[in-house]
């Protein structure tokens, strides 16, 4: 998926991340996703089956002035219809313009957290602390902070940070 006019936010149940041009998103088959957008963004869906192995988790892409006018038409033609030729030219051109870049801003899995940063997603700019979402959640502070780190591997004023930069980037562009 992408967008050629401005930055889309993408959330999946683990991870979120701006994208906007000239980068686009590899979605792997069967991988849930949400879309945060203000203006037009387009996906194009096709069967590739000799992908590598790194291309089975969400990455950035490089969309150009080649890929973008190759995949806007696999957007608007029915899928199955367009040429196999052309599903190897998006492969190949993709495969070139792959970063195997990560979302860079991964979520907590335990749900107390996952409540605190759902919370701060929705509302980037709240200045609550971990010890004020303590008791809203049922946890204890040092319990919060513990699982940000396990689970999203940074701490949780660092996690915030990148969130808050995704928002400006995306109100931004």
């Amino acid at each position: 998926m992408w967008s050629p006019s401005s930055a889309v936010q993408v959330t999946t149940p683990q991870e979120a991340a701006v994208v906007g041009a000239p980068l686009g998103l590899w979605i792997p088959a069967d991988h849930r996703y949400e879309v945060i957008a203000s203006s037009t963004w387009w996906t194009a869906r096709f069967e590739a089956p000799s992908c590598p192995a790194s291309w089975r988790r969400f990455s950035h892409v490089s969309v150009g002035e080649v890929a973008g006018p190759m995949l806007l038409h696999v957007h608007r033609v029915p899928q199955g219809l367009h040429s196999r030729t052309l599903t190897g030219a998006v492969v190949e051109h993709l495969s070139l313009a792959f970063t195997s870049q990560p979302l860079p801003v991964r979520f907590p899995m335990d749900a107390r957290a996952r409540e605190v940063a759902d919370a701060l997603v929705a509302d980037p700019a709240s200045r609550r602390e971990l010890a004020d979402w303590a008791p809203l959640v049922g946890a204890s502070e040092r319990t919060l902070r513990r699982l940000f780190v396990q689970q999203t591997g940074l701490p949780f004023r660092r996690w915030r940070l990148r969130v808050r930069a995704q928002a400006a980037t995306r109100h931004l562009r």
